[in-house]
C-alpha cells in the first residue's frame, strides 16, 4: 500500500494506491483533527463514494516472447526497428537525481498539450516508489516514462508519460517508435523484479475527444486486458468536542 498525505485548506487528505487498510489514528490526531478527507486509488471498499473507469493491463507473468506476440503487428514492427537504430534505455530507480531535469522537460510537454505543469516537489511523496525510465537517441532525452511501483504486491503503474515533440515529420516519427520501444523495453525490466500486473493506467472508453481516442488507440495496440476499477473517496466527519473539553482541563490541571 502507498499513501500520501497531504493538507488542503487544513483538512487532512490521505490518498492511498493499489490497496487500503485502516490506520490507527495518534491520541493528538483524534483530539485535534474533526475533517478528514479519504481518496482510494483502485482498490473496492464498501460505503465510499465510486467513480468507476476502465484501465488497460498487461499480465507479467506470461513469457515475455508471448507478450510481445500479443501486440498488434503494427506495434511490433515499431519495437524492432527502435532496437535496430541503437537507441539507448535508461532507468533511474532514485528519481531525486532527475526530479527538476524531468519537471522542465514534462513542463514544456503540457504546455504543448494545455495539460497543468508540475510544481517543484510535486512527487516529493511517492519519490521512494517511482521508477523513471527514458529513451535517448544522439544524446537528447527524446521520452520519459514516470511509473508508481508497489514491489509488495507486484504491481506498476504508468502515471505520465512525455516525449519532446517536433514539428520535423522524420522526428515525429522517430518518437512514435521510440515510444513503443521504451514500453516494451519497461516491460522486460519490471518482469526482473518480479512485478506482476503492467497498468498504463485509464482508458478514455466512449469518447468524442480526439486526442483521447489516438490515446485509447495507442494503448489498445499493446492488446491489453480491460479492467472495470475505482476512485473512492470518503469524509469522515468526527465531532469530538467532549474530547478536547476533557484534554483542555487535563493540561489545565498539570
Amino acid at each position: 500500500m502507498i499513501t500520501q498525505k497531504t493538507l488542503k485548506y487544513f483538512i487532512p487528505i490521505h490518498r492511498y494506491y493499489f490497496d487500503y487498510k485502516k490506520e490507527k489514528k495518534s491520541l493528538y490526531y483524534k483530539l485535534f483533527w474533526i475533517t478528514e478527507v479519504i481518496n482510494i486509488q483502485q482498490k473496492n471498499i464498501p460505503w465510499f463514494n465510486k467513480e468507476e473507469f476502465h484501465t488497460g493491463v498487461i499480465d507479467l507473468s506470461n513469457n515475455i516472447e508471448d507478450i510481445f506476440n500479443d501486440f498488434s503487428k503494427t506495434k511490433r514492427n515499431e519495437i524492432r526497428r527502435a532496437e535496430k537504430e541503437g537507441v539507448m534505455y535508461e532507468v533511474v530507480e532514485d528519481f531525486m537525481t532527475e526530479e527538476e531535469n524531468y519537471r522542465q522537460f514534462y513542463n514544456l510537454f503540457a504546455k504543448d498539450k494545455w495539460l497543468p505543469i508540475l510544481q517543484k516537489n510535486h512527487f516529493h511523496w511517492i519519490e521512494k516508489n517511482i521508477v523513471l525510465t527514458k529513451w535517448i537517441k544522439d544524446n537528447m532525452i527524446l521520452v520519459y516514462h514516470l511509473y508508481l511501483i508497489d514491489k509488495n504486491i507486484g504491481k506498476v503503474r504508468l502515471l505520465q508519460s512525455c516525449s519532446l515533440f517536433r514539428k520535423e515529420k522524420e522526428l515525429k516519427k522517430i518518437i512514435a517508435y521510440g515510444n513503443n520501444g521504451l514500453h516494451f523495453f519497461d516491460i522486460k525490466y519490471f518482469q526482473q523484479w518480479w512485478i506482476q500486473q503492467y497498468d498504463f493506467w485509464w482508458l478514455y472508453l466512449w469518447t468524442a475527444d480526439q486526442q483521447r481516442v489516438n490515446i485509447d488507440k495507442f494503448k489498445l495496440w499493446f492488446w491489453l486486458d480491460q479492467v472495470l476499477l475505482y476512485n473512492q473517496q470518503k469524509y469522515w466527519i468526527i465531532i469530538n468536542i467532549f474530547n478536547k473539553i476533557l484534554y483542555t482541563l487535563w493540561t489545565k490541571l498539570l
